[in-house]
């Protein structure tokens, strides 16, 4: 699974999927690299296809197991080429950048105090809302994926532009999020704004329209768990006064230190339900990588 993998994150396979989706014959001919990168991911997935289906083991929960019951409006289930293809999505689209969204997300609020300790109150108090404008004003400075790409299939109209079709739009996420235009003074870190509506076209770090990225609302769930579960059962705190600088790591925007900071866990069990201002009897602080 090495090369593969190393391959599918990489730039590389960025701009060669950019290039082959605007091509009318696919990826199907060029890139040989990725043809095998894939090649080796699909027979994984086939191989765990087939002991499933053998076994007439179709009932699990997991991702694949929904895929395998899930059948279109004839009643005909997934063919394994489609199996392989939402496989090869997961992978590549929810995998790392959860884990940089993540990243991001404590190593933002760890900068900012009143943000953190309000975070804290909210995460015992079940202030789902202030946890989730938290989540989203960072993902709003530091988006994984700095652009999103749509192929125009028939021509159409901006104000003042006609885009033929054809053409590769490439919306630019970060110049989005940071226009002040929009956003009161853009780059500075305040979670209140998503307290309120704010223009559905101002936040795009899922993209956008039909072709919106379809783990969305998991992923900004998931990301709920995760911060409300530590905030509960530990304190945070940076471990250098600077702010990590955005670095690219294959296709995505990442902290450039890799999101170190310090984790102080509450001596309490792992179920710790004290609120912060209560807690008491903390181990010393060790530095972890988010």
């Amino acid at each position: 699974m090495t090369v593969p993998i190393r391959e599918v994150y990489s730039l590389r396979f960025l701009l060669q999927t950019m290039v082959a989706t605007s091509r009318e014959n696919g990826w199907d001919r060029p890139f040989p690299r990725m043809r095998r990168a894939i090649a080796a991911v699909d027979v994984i997935v086939l191989e765990e296809v087939a002991q499933r289906r053998s076994a007439d083991d179709l009932d699990r929960d997991d991702v694949l197991g929904i895929f395998l019951r899930t059948c279109d409006d004839d009643g005909a289930a997934m063919r394994d080429a489609e199996l392989c293809d939402a496989m090869r999505t997961l992978l590549l689209g929810g995998h790392d950048t959860t884990a940089s969204t993540l990243t991001w997300l404590l190593e933002r609020i760890t900068r900012h105090p009143d943000v953190l300790q309000r975070a804290e109150a909210a995460a015992f108090d079940g202030d789902d809302d202030y946890l989730d404008a938290v989540i989203k004003e960072a993902m709003r400075l530091r988006p994984v994926a700095p652009m999103t790409c749509r192929l125009a299939t028939q021509d159409f109209e901006l104000p003042g532009l006609t885009i033929p079709a054809g053409t590769m739009v490439v919306p630019y996420i970060t110049l989005v999020h940071r226009r002040p235009d929009t956003w009161e003074n853009p780059l500075e870190f305040r979670p209140e704004r998503f307290l309120n509506k704010v223009n559905t076209y101002a936040w795009i770090p899922f993209g956008g329209g039909r072709r919106r990225c379809l783990g969305a609302a998991f992923s900004l769930i998931e990301a709920r768990v995760v911060l409300r579960t530590i905030l509960r059962n530990s304190s945070l705190a940076p471990n250098s006064r600077r702010s990590e600088r955005i670095a690219r790591s294959n296709v995505l925007l990442v902290p450039g230190r890799g999101g170190s900071g310090r984790l102080n866990p509450h001596s309490a069990a792992a179920g710790c339900t004290q609120h912060p201002r209560q807690a008491v009897g903390r181990r010393a602080g060790s530095t972890a990588r988010y």
